[in-house]
């Protein structure tokens, strides 16, 4: 769809599974921009580290699980979220290991997890379709002001 709209952009899909012996491969690719939108903690903390120390433009996205509204959904820095399970995991494991929370800039939700349970009783992970759709456009949204400016 991007290659219909603009026949010169360059985009590059490469299966991997991220791990921290194997982000070499950024460096080669040389991008403008990343977006993370991974959901294991590991390879996000990984990937975050990697790309923070190589001064590597990108915006990550937090959790969209349990969360029902998009309008509640921000653009910050990892330092000023709220109401955020993976965001406050990651501000507690970076900040640990010395990464500048002001330099990871985010997409998050400032809603609070709603609880959802199971006939069983056990918890149920989910998120309305919207919200990921919703934090998929605003990571978007900031490549293109970080890559084009704002004007």
């Amino acid at each position: 769809r991007v290659i219909k709209i603009n026949p010169d952009a360059n985009i590059k899909v490469i299966d991997l599974k991220v791990e921290p012996q194997n982000l070499d491969f950024i460096l080669r690719e040389n991008p403008s921009f990343v977006i993370d939108a991974i959901d294991d903690v590991k390879a996000k903390e990984a990937l975050i580290k990697f790309l923070v120390k190589n001064d590597i433009k990108f915006v990550s996205a937090m959790g969209a699980a349990l969360k029902f509204r998009p309008e509640l959904l921000k653009i910050s820095t990892l330092d000023k979220t709220t109401n955020c399970h993976l965001a406050k995991k990651l501000r507690d494991i970076l900040r640990k290991s010395g990464v500048n929370l002001k330099k990871v800039d985010v997409v998050f939700s400032t809603e609070e997890a709603k609880i959802i349970k199971d006939d069983n009783g056990n918890n149920v992970l989910g998120s309305l379709a919207l919200v990921p759709m919703s934090m998929g456009a605003l990571l978007a949204s900031k490549m293109f002001e970080e890559i084009v400016g704002e004007n």
